[in-house]
């Protein structure tokens, strides 16, 4: 969590508006005098295209700025734990036992999966800095990737017509609606759309890493010290991620909700913004939609194309 998003202290990229005073950046200007932003199609990534902003070093899956060191660190340590389960708790567990916590963890494994890369996949919220010429609340990755700053002159625009309830962010070029905080374990804006996923993401993250821990105190028999060194070693570090891993999510969890009971973000925490305050289901359906309270627990897209500003 590293970008608070400060719409007045926020410079989207410094080499093109380091120099510009504040006067120049409520000077108006005119639209039709600004390019949209040139990008190109350049390849597959898992059999997905991607794109790339011309001059610079920015490539696109959709709407995620492809980054894929910490995914595939997230990935590791997720399978590494299961794989230890699978080696050394589950053959020591009882027949019951086995069954249970089988279907147990990988459910909750694969509701994590489902709710990290729907968190980092996602579209947070994103708006293009001409925003105020079609006024939607839902785009297309490309018109997303049209819409982004990496002008001096797209940035005094955008500036000087941020749509309700949204942030400029200075990493992505973009507005974002609702946005809460960039979170370094997805890769992505935490914003209204992708909001539910992240929270269930630390739910269910939690979850599978309490239970795989857990599971343990009901082996038969322990791992012999003489003899499988190695399996005890595993142990030893693998409990040791479960735990961390538990205290982690189930932290974050907690002030998420607590933040999203107060219909608060880090934002408006941190820049001190009063916000309207609602019944504890009235906050939850800001980011968890209008459907039936089973789909809060689902990671499915909370919102259609429409969302009110």
């Amino acid at each position: 969590m590293n970008e608070n998003g400060d719409t007045d202290q926020l410079l989207v990229h410094e080499s093109y508006t380091e120099n510009l005073q504040n006067d120049e950046i409520n000077d108006p200007i005119d639209l039709k005098n600004i390019p949209l932003t040139s990008w190109k199609f350049e390849g597959c990534c898992c059999f997905v295209k991607t794109m790339k902003i011309e001059k610079t070093n920015k490539h696109y899956c959709g709407y995620w700025e492809i980054s894929a060191c910490m995914p595939s660190s997230v990935v590791f340590l997720i399978l590494f734990a299961y794989s230890s389960y699978l080696f050394i708790t589950f053959p020591r567990l009882s027949l019951i036992s086995k069954i249970i916590s089988c279907l147990q963890i990988t459910l909750m494994m694969i509701l994590f999966f489902w709710s990290y890369f729907s968190a980092m996949l996602s579209d947070p919220g994103y708006l293009p800095y001409n925003w105020v010429e079609t006024r939607r609340t839902k785009y297309s990755p490309e018109e997303i990737l049209s819409g982004t700053i990496t002008s001096s002159d797209q940035y005094r625009f955008a500036k000087q017509n941020i749509p309700p309830s949204c942030s400029l962010s200075k990493t992505t070029g973009r507005f974002i609606i609702r946005a809460d905080h960039i979170c370094d374990w997805v890769t992505n804006w935490i914003g209204k759309r992708n909001h539910k996923q992240f929270i269930l993401m630390n739910f269910y993250g939690a979850l599978y890493a309490i239970s795989l821990f857990v599971w343990r105190f009901f082996m038969n028999s322990v791992p012999d010290q003489a003899q499988d060194a190695i399996q005890v070693f595993l142990m030893i570090i693998s409990a040791s991620e479960e735990f961390i891993f538990t205290f982690i999510l189930s932290w974050s969890m907690i002030l998420n909700l607590i933040d999203l009971c107060e219909n608060n973000t880090t934002i408006t925490k941190y820049k001190q913004i009063d916000t309207p305050k609602y019944s504890v289901i009235d906050s939850m359906r800001q980011i968890c939609g209008n459907g039936p309270l089973i789909s809060w627990v689902c990671p499915t897209s909370a919102f259609g194309d429409n969302i009110q500003l």
